[in-house]
C-alpha cells in the first residue's frame, strides 16, 4: 500500500498521471494554482522522508563506527586481563536507527578457570552462560554475582588454584555442570 502512494505521488509531481486515474480526473477540475499548490506539499513530503532516510543512514553508520570501536576495546580489554584472576566488565548503550542497543562484555569465573585451567574450559563456558542467562537476570542472582567477584579472586589465586581444595572444588563443579546439563 504504501509503495502505491509512493508511486502515484512520484506520478503526480512528475506530471505523469494515468489518463484515467481518479487522481487525474481529481485533479483535472482543480484550478491550477491548487495543483500546483498540491505538487509543492508533495515534493515537501518526499524531501522529508528523504531527509529521514538519510538521517536514519548516518545514524546507522555512526552507531556501527561506536560500536565497532566498542568490539575493539573489549578485545584488548580481553588481551590484557589474561590472567586466571584479573577481570573486566564494560557496558555499552549505543543509539541505533532501530532504538538503544546494550552490549555487555565481561570476564570472570575465577574459581572455575582457576580450577580448570582455562577461561575456555567447556565448564567454566557453561558456568559463564548460566551467570549470565539465568543469575544476572534477577536481582538475588546479580547480588550474588556481585559479591562472587568481591571474593573469588583471592580465592581462586590461592586457595582453589592448587591441590586437595582445587581437586575438591572441581568436583564439586563437575557436578554442578552435570546438573545444569540436566
Amino acid at each position: 500500500m504504501a509503495e502505491n502512494f509512493e508511486l502515484v505521488k512520484a506520478q503526480f509531481i512528475s506530471g505523469q498521471l494515468p489518463a484515467g486515474s481518479i487522481l487525474a480526473k481529481v485533479l483535472a477540475d482543480l484550478p491550477a494554482e491548487d495543483v500546483a499548490r498540491l505538487k509543492q506539499k508533495a515534493a515537501e513530503g518526499m524531501l522529508g522522508v528523504e531527509l529521514k532516510r538519510l538521517a536514519d543512514q548516518n545514524k546507522f553508520q555512526v552507531s556501527s563506527a561506536d560500536i565497532d570501536d566498542f568490539i575493539q576495546n573489549a578485545q584488548r580489554m580481553e588481551r590484557t586481563h589474561s590472567g586466571v584472576t584479573s577481570s573486566y566488565k564494560m557496558d555499552g548503550r549505543f543509539e541505533t536507527a532501530s532504538g538503544e542497543t546494550t552490549i555487555t562484555s565481561k570476564k570472570g569465573c575465577f574459581i572455575a578457570t582457576a580450577v580448570y585451567g582455562s577461561a575456555n574450559h567447556p565448564n567454566v563456558v557453561r558456568l559463564r552462560r548460566f551467570r549470565d542467562r539465568h543469575l544476572e537476570t534477577h536481582f538475588v542472582g546479580r547480588l550474588f554475582c556481585a559479591l562472587y567477584y568481591r571474593l573469588s579472586p583471592r580465592l581462586a589465586a590461592g586457595f582453589f588454584s592448587r591441590g586437595k581444595a582445587q581437586n575438591g572444588m572441581r568436583r564439586l563443579l563437575d557436578r554442578v555442570c552435570a546438573f545444569l546439563n540436566g
